[in-house]
């Protein structure tokens, strides 16, 4: 039977939501047109698929309906006003940490195509949503006949079956070192002779892709006259592909004045990413101030891909370009309330931790952040207030004034609390304390 509500949209928007993130500057309009959800007039930056959404969320008799171990399938009616033009759906949990139980990307051309995707219901939640995101594009996007069934069989690629999504920002923006849709820039080595992978070159639907197997980390060099000086860029973008991969790094190694390898002025910071999707392509724009150890950016160098599992991941990599495009400032500051909707508090967990910025549970008006340890997470897992870019401004720490204050709810007494500061630009820069909750369902 028919699990979701209204998805001819027969109905007009009758079950279905709306949600666009206007505190970044997203703006559009969606409603139901010759019997298509038609989202349209999509204006603002199209940097996460988040910033534009159409959900659905579950009655409490969707849920229930839901069989755990069983096979589902997805499957809507797609179309856009441009070929090339993608968007994500995701089933998974409406609220707390917004869990997946499963997400694909799609590609819209000019006709209507059908796009399935057959998984397995490892879990449910007490609260469901099934969520087309469309925040990656500006362009119109037209939706019909969306469907969730009992049924179907999960087949899972080993590679791309479609090529990356085409990027669309202006080609006098970019420093492109591996796109069509740009001229690239030289390029010395996609595998240096230290890498620790396999490497070759691949057409993905007609577009040429680098391909890594085997991987534990690769070198990619733009040494000598191919140094690439970034310095008026504020992204860095990439695409990539996996079947296997748990975490996604890339680090980036500027040579600095003397434009040579050791010479005591070189810089580098490694960012980690493990919010993606296995076999779906995954596009990421990250501004350049998450690389806070790199503080020069005129002497580029290295760029080495690298994640896990050790030795056996398989990386397909297309679109990897520095872009201009407003620059993202970092405005996060002491005292952290959590109350100021336009700001990005930049959570990022590790270990298995959750986290979320939900309503106060003892005061509906005031809102805080949560940090759940899940089941079969790490002992030391938890949350980063402030993602890899830290504070606008360092912690005011002196020899006279070493103390910081946080206020903590937990439904038990007992549990260990775990503060830690560290400099952002060196993890091995730290301090941290300990102290245990005394007070069950009380804030202290």
């Amino acid at each position: 039977d028919e699990i979701i509500l209204n998805g001819d949209f027969s109905d007009g928007l009758t079950n279905w939501s709306t949600y666009f993130a206007d505190f970044a500057g997203v703006s559009g309009d969606i409603s139901v047109t010759n019997g298509e959800a038609a989202i349209t007039s999509l204006a603002g930056p199209t940097e996460q698929p988040w910033y534009v959404q159409l959900n659905q969320a579950f009655t409490q008799e969707q849920i229930d309906t839901l069989i755990v171990g069983e096979v589902y399938t997805i499957s809507l009616d797609v179309r856009s006003s441009t070929d090339g033009r993608s968007a994500d759906v995701i089933l998974g949990e409406n609220g707390g940490s917004f869990a997946l139980v499963t997400g694909f990307r799609f590609t819209a051309n000019t006709t209507t195509e059908t796009v399935t995707h057959a998984f397995e219901m490892t879990t449910t939640y007490e609260a469901m949503k099934l969520g087309i995101e469309a925040g990656l594009s500006n362009g119109d996007l037209f939706i019909d006949n969306v469907s969730l069934k009992l049924g179907g069989e999960v087949q899972e690629p080993d590679a791309p079956t479609v090529a990356a999504p085409t990027p669309e920002e202006d080609a006098a923006e970019v420093i492109s070192l591996f796109s069509d849709a740009y001229t690239n820039v030289g390029v010395d080595t996609w595998r240096t002779d230290w890498s620790s992978a396999t490497y070759e070159e691949v057409e993905i639907d007609g577009n040429p892709t680098k391909k890594y197997t085997n991987l534990t980390f690769v070198g990619v060099e733009t040494t000598g006259a191919n140094l690439i000086d970034a310095s008026g860029m504020n992204f860095v973008h990439v695409d990539i592909w996996t079947p296997n991969m748990e975490t996604f790094r890339l680090k980036l190694v500027d040579w600095g004045a003397d434009e040579s390898f050791g010479g005591g002025d070189d810089t580098e910071h490694e960012i980690t990413i493990t919010d993606f999707v296995q076999n779906e392509w995954n596009s990421f724009k990250i501004p350049l101030i998450d690389f806070p150890g790199l503080t020069n950016r005129t002497a580029l160098a290295q760029h080495i891909f690298a994640g896990t599992p050790n030795g056996s991941s398989t990386l397909y990599l297309d679109n990897y370009y520095f872009s201009a495009g407003e620059p993202q400032v970092n405005t996060l500051a002491l005292p952290v309330t959590f109350e100021d909707e336009g700001q990005d508090y930049a959570l990022i967990d590790f270990g298995g931790n959750a986290s979320a910025i939900v309503e106060d549970p003892t005061d509906a008006s005031n809102t805080v952040a949560q940090s759940t340890k899940t089941a079969g997470s790490q002992t030391w897992a938890g949350t980063t207030v402030g993602g890899t870019r830290g504070f606008a401004q360092a912690v005011p720490f002196t020899a006279d004034s070493t103390t910081m204050s946080v206020r903590v709810w937990s439904p038990n007494a007992g549990i260990p609390i775990r503060l830690k500061v560290e400099d952002a630009t060196n993890p091995t820069i730290s301090v941290e304390t300990e102290a245990s909750v005394t007070m069950a369902g009380e804030w202290e």
